[in-house]
């Protein structure tokens, strides 16, 4: 994961696909992977690929909380209703735990801007 997530910070995200695909390879139901490569595709301006992918993890997985984060996020300029409804579930899990303290505040930016 870490070299994918290197890959998308130096705006690679065609290597992030081949990194994360391989992962995939041997983790296919894992949320974590599709979510990080639904945002390489995003990343790379397939939007409709990345989406599904992520909406593949969350089937996988759907305890896998920053795949609804990550929905909302980019939902959010093409589709409020459904936006605001990973948000909310996102919001209604994350409720004081500090591992996704940044995420929970752009979700709450994010909604009230919806």
């Amino acid at each position: 994961m870490g070299l994918a997530q290197v890959y998308l910070v130096t705006k690679q995200p065609g290597k992030a696909q081949k990194v994360l695909n391989r992962a995939l390879e041997i983790l296919p139901e894992d949320a974590e992977i599709r979510t990080w490569l639904g945002l390489s595709y995003i990343r790379g301006n397939r939007l409709e690929e990345g989406l599904e992918e992520i909406m593949q993890a969350v089937q996988s997985d759907p305890y896998y909380l920053p795949a609804y984060f990550y929905l909302g996020l980019y939902l959010s300029e093409s589709d409020s209703s459904k936006a605001r409804k990973y948000l909310d579930y996102f919001l209604n899990r994350v409720a004081g735990d500090s591992r996704f303290k940044n995420m929970e505040q752009k979700a709450r930016e994010l909604l009230n801007k919806l």
